[in-house]
């Protein structure tokens, strides 16, 4: 371990590892501090949570520790769970290791647990404080702790267009607005998310094939066992497409929404185009908007990001605010939300 991070800033950077590869549950780190090793962070023992079905990050730092972890402080980044699901409850094997105190980030919003964990390990002697790295945490599993309050997946609706707007030329052509790192960019929005949702007339058109490819754009950010997102086409697949793996939805929107939601889909990512765009705005669908401009003019009737016309009064304009800008090789990223 490198010397200079607290054993919560190590158990966040090893949920971050995992962020891609264990979803929809959420991603969790834990870092177990034998007696008197506050100060020797390379016996540190870290875990993370594994993908569906298998150990949460506490079980996997306990079994590597084995007796180091009597009196032994952890440090885990969400609230340890009470109940018994594909797993058995991670608060038992904490106490069962003798584990002296659990430092917790923050608690877990799941209503199966929600404070029954925390309340668990005092009952049974072990000391808990809350609170370490909160923020970061909080930021971290954004779309899980908005998923367990609402019950919904966190929309996001994402763009790449020319600085005036246009996603495609007027003879339909799109290949590529963007450079390869926002595509980069854009394909890690698509990694961390549970469901890709594009209109029939986009696959008609570019066939895309809504995996999910790090490498492809950044030799460096090689991600093993990303679990793809779901595909879903709005509308018939053509028949000509290569698409795999896809399914054809033909519904309201609102209870494809509430369908992901109940499955346990923590995100969903709207890739277009113009028609399926408008139709998430304008049913006040999306949660955040991700553009990626580029210095590029088309001008003139191209293909616009929302289709047609638009609101005809500048006061009836819909009205966000911007939470994020970045500058990716020569465009640039911009994300909004609600006010």
């Amino acid at each position: 371990m490198l010397k200079g991070f607290t054993p919560m800033e190590i158990a966040l950077s090893a949920a971050k590892s995992v962020r891609y590869s264990v979803k929809p549950n959420p991603w969790v780190g834990a870092v177990i501090v034998e007696d008197g090793a506050m100060s020797h962070p390379e016996s540190w023992i870290v875990g993370s949570t594994e993908p569906v079905g298998g150990n949460h990050a506490e079980i996997v730092a306990l079994k590597r520790a084995g007796n180091r972890a009597k009196k032994s402080t952890m440090y885990v980044t969400l609230e340890p769970c009470s109940h018994t699901g594909k797993t058995g409850p991670c608060v038992q094997a904490i106490v069962d290791a003798g584990v002296k105190k659990v430092v917790v980030s923050i608690k877990d919003p799941d209503k199966k647990v929600n404070g029954k964990g925390i309340k668990f390990l005092r009952e049974h002697g072990v000391q808990v404080e809350i609170g370490d790295e909160a923020r970061k945490t909080k930021a971290l599993l954004d779309t899980y702790i908005h998923h367990r309050a609402t019950g919904k997946p966190y929309v996001i609706l994402k763009f790449g267009a020319s600085i005036d707007g246009k996603i495609a030329a007027i003879d339909g052509s799109s290949k590529w607005i963007t450079g390869t790192e926002a595509r980069f960019d854009a394909h890690v929005l698509r990694a961390a998310s549970d469901a890709v949702v594009v209109g029939s007339h986009t696959v008609e058109i570019d066939d895309p094939s809504l995996d999910a490819r790090l490498g492809e754009f950044n030799p460096l950010a090689k991600v093993e066992g990303i679990v793809q997102p779901e595909k879903i086409v709005v509308g018939k697949i053509p028949s000509k497409s290569k698409l795999s793996g896809a399914r054809s939805y033909v519904g309201d929107l609102k209870d494809l929404v509430t369908e992901l939601g109940d499955k346990g889909a923590l995100q969903i990512l709207v890739e277009g185009g113009a028609d399926i765009a408008k139709q998430f705005h304008e049913a006040k669908l999306v949660d955040k908007y991700v553009f990626y401009f580029a210095p590029k003019i088309v001008g003139g009737e191209g293909l616009s990001m929302f289709s047609d016309h638009g609101t005809s009064n500048i006061g009836d304009v819909w009205t966000g605010k911007f939470v994020n800008y970045k500058k990716l090789g020569n465009d640039i990223k911009i994300e909004l939300t609600k006010k």
